[in-house]
């Protein structure tokens, strides 16, 4: 279902040389700050003192444990993935990627259940940084809105929580080990992360999402949007419940 708009690895989401669309720096005193714009690789912060963070992003460990191009999580719900080759499709406003993608359905169900992976940062938090949308042949639809950090997190971090200044809603949403195939709420803790800062997660990670569907209405696609700058969503596979 999602193969054919299959174009890229994990590995490639902050290596792609994200150009157009590219705001102009921030201007001090008339010149034009270009510390202040995100990498061209689109991972690196803006802060002139953080300028050589990178991040390393490997799904070799999930690719293990793909059987016969199938990858089943521990939490009983099974993904269609390729064991070698691309593996995720980007949707972007970088002139890299389309901004959104539309996969034909069929049949009804009462769930799908979606792997992501992608990027986010500070700028885009609180606020819709995609959406899915599963159409019905009736015209209808239902609508799931991806929002850093309620439900959107990125890639190569893990975020600090601690119930006060810093809260996101619960349940977390689960997120999937990229190196090692471990899915969890608490990826941070189940992976030993600890502290404010510091949190990257070795080899990425990607979101489980549960988007509840009319099970009474027969579907006819399923579209995902990116709509925030600076920002990469990509979607590696999707499974109905009928």
């Amino acid at each position: 279902m999602v193969s054919r708009f299959i174009q890229h690895t994990p590995l490639l989401v902050f290596w792609s040389g994200r150009t157009i669309p590219r705001r102009r720096g921030c201007l001090r005193r008339g010149i034009e700050n270009s510390k202040l714009l995100i990498s061209a690789g689109a991972y690196r912060s803006w802060w002139p003192t953080h300028p050589l963070l990178s991040a390393s992003i490997d799904d070799s460990g999930l690719r293990n444990l793909v059987r016969d191009n199938r990858f089943n999580t521990s939490l009983g719900v099974p993904f269609r993935l390729m064991k070698e080759g691309n593996n995720i499709a980007f949707t972007s406003l970088w002139d890299n990627y389309p901004d959104s993608i539309c996969i034909p359905l069929a049949g009804k169900a009462s769930h799908a259940y979606l792997l992501l992976a992608g990027s986010t940062n500070h700028m885009q938090c609180h606020i819709a940084n995609g959406v899915l949308k599963v159409r019905y042949t009736d015209g209808t639809y239902t609508e799931l809105t991806l929002t850093n950090p309620d439900n959107w997190c990125p890639i190569e971090q893990d975020f600090y929580v601690d119930g006060k200044a810093f809260t996101v809603p619960e349940p977390r949403p689960y997120r999937l080990h990229l190196r090692t195939g471990k899915v969890s709420r608490d990826l941070g803790k189940e992976l030993g992360i600890t502290g404010v800062y510091g949190r990257e997660i070795e080899g990425g990670a990607g979101v489980l999402l549960d988007m509840s569907l009319d099970p009474e209405k027969t579907l006819e696609s399923l579209t995902l949007e990116t709509l925030a700058n600076d920002v990469v969503i990509g979607l590696m596979g999707v499974t109905l419940q009928r």
